[in-house]
């Protein structure tokens, strides 16, 4: 299937792919700013993503399925990690099954990674935030991303059976206080870095400040269409109707 990502078929259409297989490894200068339209695009899809993601953790939660909401959190976490490098420039590219970095800048070149597209993406992250408190910290003693991708290999892997209906140590139990909590979570940091709450705060924290600077710049997700909008709506809302951090998504569509 190929791949759909924006900045990939620029990059294929360049014939980026074969020049990189031939260890021409440098990117054009004359192709920068193209390659920077492109990963913009690829922001505003990352994001979708990423709100799909976290809106079926939520709705996860309120039916007490614990184990997949933190594994739909983590996928929210995975693409939360594309879009907060792609703003940085810095993206992932493919050469059929290896992979290779790129920071989409002028006398950059390609640079071959090793490992799957989520151990290298969440590496990532961790080495270009890592003066970053808000991104990078740490949980028992543990960097948090590792500690967050330690727990979904356990949930995901090692725990037979699956906890639920009740949640797997240490995460919280949310009851019919999601509302509360997630309200706490947009304004709190410290709950991103706690290992009770870090699996929904992290992502709400995060999810407000990208929404925060789509509206700071008056820019548009032009993939949050209002079908799309209706959809998440639902699904980040409780008995009561949208939460609290659906005020801050609604207005960035087109």
């Amino acid at each position: 299937m190929p791949n759909k990502q924006h900045l990939t078929q620029s990059l294929n259409k360049k014939g980026y792919s074969t020049r990189v297989q031939n260890h021409d490894l440098l990117l054009r200068d004359g192709d920068v700013n193209e390659c920077r339209t492109s990963i913009k695009n690829d922001i505003d899809a990352f994001f979708v993503n990423a709100l799909l993601s976290y809106g079926s953790a939520i709705s996860s939660l309120r039916k007490n399925n614990y184990s997949w909401a933190y594994i739909q959190s983590y996928y929210c976490i995975f693409y939360l990690a594309k879009l907060l490098l792609a703003e940085q420039d810095i993206y992932l590219y493919y050469v059929d099954t290896t992979p290779y970095k790129i920071k989409i800048s002028y006398g950059e070149s390609f640079c071959k990674q090793k490992g799957n597209s989520h151990s290298i993406i969440l590496s990532l992250l961790k080495k270009q935030f890592e003066n970053n408190n808000i991104i990078c910290s740490q949980i028992e003693g543990i960097n948090n991303i590792d500690w967050l991708n330690q727990k979904r290999e356990e949930i995901n892997y090692r725990l037979s059976p699956m906890p639920d209906p009740n949640p797997p140590a240490p995460l919280f139990r949310y009851n019919n206080d999601i509302r509360k909590w997630l309200a706490s979570y947009e304004s709190e940091i410290l709950y991103s870095f706690s290992e009770k709450h870090c699996f929904i705060a992290y992502t709400t924290f995060l999810i407000r400040k990208v929404a925060e600077k789509y509206r700071i710049s008056n820019k548009k997700n032009s993939y949050l269409s209002d079908e799309v909008l209706q959809h998440l709506q639902k699904n980040i809302a409780d008995e009561k109707g949208p939460l609290p951090i659906w005020n801050c998504l609604r207005d960035i569509n087109i």
